[in-house]
């Protein structure tokens, strides 16, 4: 049974009640589901907010009042979810050392290790940084942070940039057919060649 429907920036938002009273918000984009959680249940929130944002659909702002965050608190979940792998995102911990919430210390440890012992495995650095930050990390983490690069988690193009990217494109096939209208080739047009000839020969006589 359908509670309550709104939308937010494009997105329609749908949340319903099974008879055994479970919840369900499920959030679509031009009549399609993209995202489906439990608004009761922390995980699968941060998980559909990390989904939202990396799909392209929407920003931190829209994702955190879709998925009932902070903007800051999903940029946390964005980059926790980028070097320590979406396993961090379902932890049960709750305390201090929560990987989410100190995401940005894990990263300077490991970092440091990885200065500070260049020919250690991704392992071994892992099992230092947890010998020192006494919470799990896992070697594919520090793999991740050994290899960390900037990522933009929207790819789909925005309006705008659609708009201009058309706009360049009529631009340029303008100005190639306007080249090649100027661009006679002499050499090898058999019609312009007989012309010239013709005149030639009328020029003689």
């Amino acid at each position: 049974m359908i509670i309550e429907t709104k939308k937010i920036r494009g997105l329609s938002i749908w949340t319903d009640r099974s008879p055994q009273g479970k919840l369900t918000k499920t959030v679509y984009f031009e009549y399609r589901p993209i995202v489906q959680f439990d608004p009761e249940n922390l995980k699968e929130r941060r998980i559909a907010a990390v989904e939202l944002v990396e799909l392209g659909y929407c920003n931190n702002t829209t994702a955190g009042k879709i998925c009932d965050f902070h903007r800051n608190t999903v940029f946390k979940l964005l980059r926790t979810k980028r070097l320590l792998g979406i396993e961090a995102l379902v932890q049960d911990e709750r305390g201090p050392k929560a990987p989410w919430k100190y995401v940005g210390q894990i990263r300077k440890t490991v970092k440091k290790l990885l200065r500070k012992y260049p020919n250690w495995t991704d392992q071994q650095i892992a099992d230092e940084a947890e010998r020192q930050l006494e919470t799990s990390i896992s070697r594919s983490s520090v793999a991740r942070i050994r290899t960390e690069k900037d990522i933009r988690y929207s790819d789909r193009p925005k309006e705008l940039d659609l708009e201009q990217l058309a706009k360049i494109a009529d631009e340029i096939d303008l100005k190639q057919y306007d080249e090649r209208q100027l661009a006679f080739n002499f050499d090898a047009d058999p019609e312009f060649i007989a012309c010239m000839q013709e005149l030639i020969r009328e020029g003689i006589n």
